[in-house]
Protein backbone atom coordinates (compact mmCIF):
# COMPACT_ATOMS: atom_id res chain seq x y z
CA UNK A 1 0.00 0.00 0.00
CA UNK A 2 1.67 3.56 -0.84
CA UNK A 3 1.86 5.64 1.60
CA UNK A 4 -0.39 8.91 1.19
CA UNK A 5 0.66 12.17 0.20
CA UNK A 6 -0.30 15.79 0.87
CA UNK A 7 0.74 18.81 -0.80
CA UNK A 8 2.32 20.75 2.16
CA UNK A 9 1.52 24.47 2.92
CA UNK A 10 3.72 27.08 3.46
CA UNK A 11 5.69 26.26 7.06
CA UNK A 12 3.48 22.95 7.18
CA UNK A 13 5.05 19.57 8.30
CA UNK A 14 3.97 16.60 8.13
CA UNK A 15 4.09 14.67 12.00
CA UNK A 16 2.39 11.11 12.18
CA UNK A 17 0.33 9.18 9.67
CA UNK A 18 -2.05 5.87 10.87
CA UNK A 19 -3.98 3.43 8.57
CA UNK A 20 -7.49 1.44 9.59
CA UNK A 21 -5.98 -1.40 11.07
CA UNK A 22 -7.39 -5.58 10.08
CA UNK A 23 -6.65 -6.58 13.59
CA UNK A 24 -9.09 -3.88 15.20
CA UNK A 25 -12.19 -3.83 12.25
CA UNK A 26 -11.73 -8.06 13.35
CA UNK A 27 -11.60 -6.55 17.50
CA UNK A 28 -14.81 -5.18 16.40
CA UNK A 29 -16.64 -7.34 13.81
CA UNK A 30 -16.15 -10.27 16.49
CA UNK A 31 -17.44 -7.95 19.46
CA UNK A 32 -20.81 -6.74 17.96
CA UNK A 33 -21.48 -10.08 16.30
CA UNK A 34 -21.13 -12.20 19.42
CA UNK A 35 -23.54 -8.98 20.51
CA UNK A 36 -25.41 -9.48 17.83
CA UNK A 37 -25.69 -13.32 18.29
CA UNK A 38 -26.50 -12.99 21.92
CA UNK A 39 -29.54 -10.77 21.61
CA UNK A 40 -30.94 -12.73 18.84
CA UNK A 41 -30.24 -16.17 20.41
CA UNK A 42 -32.41 -15.17 23.40
CA UNK A 43 -30.05 -14.26 26.51
CA UNK A 44 -29.76 -17.86 27.39
CA UNK A 45 -26.43 -19.10 29.23
CA UNK A 46 -23.86 -20.73 27.32
CA UNK A 47 -22.89 -24.20 28.46
CA UNK A 48 -21.15 -25.81 26.25
CA UNK A 49 -18.47 -25.28 23.83
CA UNK A 50 -21.29 -26.28 21.02
CA UNK A 51 -23.01 -22.78 22.27
CA UNK A 52 -20.30 -21.09 21.41
CA UNK A 53 -19.27 -22.71 18.26
CA UNK A 54 -23.09 -21.67 17.38
CA UNK A 55 -22.29 -18.41 17.65
CA UNK A 56 -19.73 -18.14 14.34
CA UNK A 57 -22.45 -18.64 12.12
CA UNK A 58 -24.72 -16.05 13.71
CA UNK A 59 -21.73 -13.72 13.67
CA UNK A 60 -20.84 -14.38 9.81
CA UNK A 61 -24.52 -13.64 8.97
CA UNK A 62 -24.50 -10.83 10.80
CA UNK A 63 -21.01 -9.73 8.27
CA UNK A 64 -23.18 -10.43 5.76
CA UNK A 65 -26.54 -9.07 6.21
CA UNK A 66 -25.54 -5.46 8.71
CA UNK A 67 -22.46 -4.87 6.17
CA UNK A 68 -19.47 -5.70 8.16
CA UNK A 69 -17.55 -6.94 5.69
CA UNK A 70 -18.62 -4.31 2.95
CA UNK A 71 -17.52 -1.77 5.75
CA UNK A 72 -13.99 -3.09 6.03
CA UNK A 73 -13.59 -3.36 1.74
CA UNK A 74 -14.41 0.47 2.07
CA UNK A 75 -12.17 1.14 5.18
CA UNK A 76 -9.38 -0.64 4.80
CA UNK A 77 -7.60 1.93 2.74
CA UNK A 78 -8.24 4.92 5.05
CA UNK A 79 -5.41 6.98 5.66
CA UNK A 80 -5.03 9.76 8.17
CA UNK A 81 -2.49 12.09 7.99
CA UNK A 82 -1.14 14.88 10.78
CA UNK A 83 0.74 18.16 10.10
CA UNK A 84 1.55 21.15 12.47
CA UNK A 85 -2.03 22.59 10.82
CA UNK A 86 -4.88 19.97 9.73
CA UNK A 87 -5.40 16.63 9.35
CA UNK A 88 -5.75 14.99 6.50
CA UNK A 89 -8.12 12.05 5.18
CA UNK A 90 -7.38 9.86 1.92
CA UNK A 91 -9.98 7.00 1.51
CA UNK A 92 -12.99 5.49 -0.16
CA UNK A 93 -15.30 5.71 2.70
CA UNK A 94 -18.39 8.05 2.81
CA UNK A 95 -18.69 10.91 0.81
CA UNK A 96 -15.49 12.74 2.09
CA UNK A 97 -12.81 11.96 -0.09
CA UNK A 98 -9.28 13.24 0.01
CA UNK A 99 -10.11 16.26 2.62
CA UNK A 100 -8.02 18.09 5.15
CA UNK A 101 -9.08 19.69 8.09
CA UNK A 102 -7.47 22.85 10.24
CA UNK A 103 -6.77 21.64 13.38
CA UNK A 104 -8.27 24.93 14.46
CA UNK A 105 -11.50 24.01 13.21
CA UNK A 106 -10.98 20.93 15.94
CA UNK A 107 -13.46 21.36 18.88
CA UNK A 108 -13.74 18.10 20.69
CA UNK A 109 -12.57 14.63 20.23
CA UNK A 110 -14.33 11.74 21.87
CA UNK A 111 -13.62 7.85 21.54
CA UNK A 112 -15.98 5.29 19.51
CA UNK A 113 -15.60 1.92 21.67
CA UNK A 114 -12.05 1.24 21.68
CA UNK A 115 -11.48 1.14 17.41
CA UNK A 116 -11.89 4.91 16.75
CA UNK A 117 -12.25 8.35 17.61
CA UNK A 118 -15.00 10.82 16.69
CA UNK A 119 -13.87 14.04 15.69
CA UNK A 120 -16.22 17.50 16.03
CA UNK A 121 -15.47 20.80 14.36
CA UNK A 122 -17.11 23.99 15.69
CA UNK A 123 -19.33 24.32 13.23
CA UNK A 124 -21.52 20.86 14.15
CA UNK A 125 -19.94 18.53 11.77
CA UNK A 126 -18.42 15.62 12.55
CA UNK A 127 -16.26 12.73 11.02
CA UNK A 128 -15.26 9.60 12.11
CA UNK A 129 -11.83 7.91 12.41
CA UNK A 130 -12.35 3.67 12.46
CA UNK A 131 -9.90 0.99 12.99
CA UNK A 132 -7.15 2.41 14.98
CA UNK A 133 -4.65 0.84 16.75
CA UNK A 134 -4.41 3.18 19.75
CA UNK A 135 -6.91 5.82 19.64
CA UNK A 136 -5.61 7.06 23.19
CA UNK A 137 -2.42 8.05 21.16
CA UNK A 138 -3.94 9.31 17.64
CA UNK A 139 -6.46 11.48 20.10
CA UNK A 140 -3.65 13.11 22.34
CA UNK A 141 -1.13 13.40 19.24
CA UNK A 142 -4.16 15.34 17.56
CA UNK A 143 -5.34 17.68 20.30
CA UNK A 144 -1.71 18.39 21.02
CA UNK A 145 -0.79 19.26 17.47
CA UNK A 146 -3.86 21.93 17.55
CA UNK A 147 -2.81 23.29 21.01
CA UNK A 148 0.45 24.01 19.39
CA UNK A 149 -0.96 25.93 16.69
CA UNK A 150 -3.86 27.23 18.84
CA UNK A 151 -0.84 28.68 20.71
CA UNK A 152 0.98 30.19 18.13
CA UNK A 153 -2.27 31.39 16.47
CA UNK A 154 -3.22 33.51 19.76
Amino acid sequence: MSMAKLELLDGEKEKNQWVSSGWMFTQQFIAIGLFTAVVFGGFRPFNSLFDWLMMVPVILIYGTIFGGFQDWATRRHDTWLLTNKRLAYFGLADEIENMSIPLEHISKISFWFWWGLTIKMFDGNKISMRYLNSPNDVKRKILKAREILVERLA
